[in-house]
């Protein structure tokens, strides 16, 4: 089974993926089916500065 689609359809789902800030988005159009992903870049907690110690 050879599924082909459209570069032109897959650069337009693209852009609108980024436009609209979705991590993801799918178009089914009868058996086929794209989705396109964005790898969502991993979020970094600072630690908290330590407390700072007591004065004698």
């Amino acid at each position: 089974m050879s599924l082909s689609f459209d570069p032109d359809a897959l650069r337009v789902l693209a852009e609108i993926l980024n436009k609209s800030g979705l991590s993801e988005i799918e178009l089914e159009e009868g058996d086929r089916k794209v989705r396109l992903a964005r790898a969502v870049a991993p979020v970094t907690m600072m630690a908290a500065a330590p407390a700072p110690a007591a004065a004698p």
